[in-house]
């Protein structure tokens, strides 16, 4: 039994992957299986750049620290 380790994406990445995914014409699937990400994957990053700007995507998989 083989053990899969987890990929982890720059920030970069993510942000060029959410903008790739907005373009006129282009589909969140079709976006995801060019790049080798899940569907679901780039859902969630399109939805935490929404909801953070400039904060989202801070470094590493860690969540980006919210003010209160």
């Amino acid at each position: 039994m083989s053990v899969q380790q987890r990929r982890k994406y720059d920030s970069d990445f993510k942000r060029n992957a959410v903008q790739l995914s907005e373009e006129p014409g282009r589909t969140v699937a079709g976006v995801s299986d060019n790049l080798g990400i899940g569907k679901d994957i780039l859902y969630r990053w399109r939805r935490e750049q929404r909801g953070k700007e400039s904060l989202a995507f801070p470094g590493n998989g860690k969540e980006a620290l919210t003010s209160q």
